[in-house]
């Protein structure tokens, strides 16, 4: 009998593998996936406008985080504009959860034709060179296609790294799930223990970086829409150490549920610069791909939760 154990189960922590919550969530994770993946697309976005809906109108899921970070960071735009925005926000919220919980059941040759790659040779050209680099993006349109997709398009083995979910037996088939085309998953945790594992064959370390980070001595302070905002320190001080070119990906919506992949070189050659400049690079990247599509970023995100304290560096491109 095939077991749901995850296969790094530690004896320390069994409670958290255990616990009848973890199979019940499973349960239900499972249930819901396999419904919203029978849809065809033409439902699946009917009933993407309902949960928008629901979620903006009715439950009025983060409403005032979402208007708030847009008046911030848009000043120049009006009311009217603003709702249009907002309205935006809360379609790509929807469609992109709802995306992503198809894609988990999607054939890779359907995934692959809706999220198309312009110019994946950005990518290869580098590691057919022998180097390995760090590709990130950001949570602008459908981000969970390409942690599917990415690394049967690559030359190269393609790490992910993600953060741990709390409920181990999800995090267990859903990484299985991610992971059916190639990609090596690796937790948050283990993202510079990985570099050193792969270090001897170009690699494609895959990175997103636009949460909010947890440790305040650690994140590089960078002003984001003129806001002083805390980042991630992981991209910059990987690239700084091992000299590994930054690309990053941006995602541009065709129509619903159609992507257009374009790929970008924005450090060439990170150990010139300091982990914070690299930071700010990206930064400045991620700024002007949001300003391009408004409406497509995760503005429900309390990305502002981390106040500067006073004492702070901040880092320009």
């Amino acid at each position: 009998m095939r077991s749901y154990v995850p296969a790094h189960f530690s004896i320390a922590d069994p409670w958290s593998y255990f616990c009848p919550m973890q199979y019940i969530g499973y349960f239900f994770t499972r249930l819901f996936t396999g419904f919203v993946g029978l849809f065809p697309f033409g439902l699946l976005f009917g009933l993407s406008d309902v949960l928008a809906f629901l979620l903006y109108r009715v439950i009025g899921y983060r409403r005032a985080v979402v208007r708030e970070n847009l008046e911030f960071c848009f000043p120049e735009k009006n009311e009217a504009e603003i709702d249009d925005l907002v309205r935006r926000a809360y379609r790509n919220l929807a469609d992109v959860t709802l995306e992503s919980v198809k894609g988990i059941s999607m054939p890779i040759p359907e995934l692959r034709r809706r999220y198309a790659l312009r110019n994946v040779e950005v990518v290869n050209d580098l590691l057919a060179s022998g180097r390995s680099i760090i590709l990130t993006g950001s949570h602008c349109c459908n981000w969970e296609w390409g942690v599917i997709t990415f690394a049967g398009w690559f030359k190269g083995h393609t790490i992910g790294v993600y953060k741990p979910m709390s409920n181990r037996l999800v995090e267990r088939w859903t990484n299985a799930r991610r992971g059916r085309n190639g990609l090596i998953l690796k937790s948050t945790k283990e993202a510079f223990k990985s570099v050193e594992q792969y270090r001897d064959d170009p690699a494609v370390f895959f990175m997103l970086a636009d949460q909010s980070p947890s440790n305040r001595q650690r994140a590089h302070w960078v002003k984001f829409f003129n806001r002083p905002t805390a980042w991630l320190h992981g991209v910059g001080e990987i690239a700084a150490r091992e000299n590994y070119p930054i690309v990053y990906y941006e995602v541009i919506r065709r129509k619903r549920g159609f992507y257009d992949i374009v790929f970008t070189e924005i450090v060439d050659q990170p150990a010139s610069l300091s982990p914070g400049q690299i930071t700010a690079r990206y930064v400045a990247f991620l700024e002007q791909q949001v300003r391009r599509q408004p409406g497509d970023w995760l503005w429900s995100h309390k990305r502002w939760k981390m106040n500067p304290e006073g004492n702070e560096v901040f880092f320009e491109a």
